[in-house]
């Protein structure tokens, strides 16, 4: 991964490299400011089964679209997690 291949992928761009990538889970906001959401998505290399953990932000109005920024990317892992939920007694799930 580098940072022309992760900025190729979050805009669908064209890359040599792309077509050995796909997305393992559709982007999700991951924050919010005044000005701007946080983006994260998660990309698997076919080639060797690496994960990639790809961020970025953009403009949270229609003044401030200005398309991706701050583009990063992180080599990730999957682990199983067990979530805990609660429900009201008085209520059938």
């Amino acid at each position: 991964m580098n940072k022309e291949l992760a900025e190729a992928l979050v805009k669908w761009g064209d890359h040599d490299e792309a077509d050995f990538f796909v997305e393992v889970t559709d982007s999700k906001i991951t924050g919010a400011s005044r000005w701007h959401l946080y983006y994260s998505q998660i990309w698997q290399d076919e080639r060797d089964k690496s994960f990639w953990d790809l961020t970025w932000r953009r403009g949270a109005t229609e003044m401030q679209d200005d398309g991706f920024e701050d583009i990063e990317f992180e080599q990730v892992e999957p682990r199983e997690v067990t979530i805990t939920d609660y429900f009201p007694t008085h209520k059938p799930i």
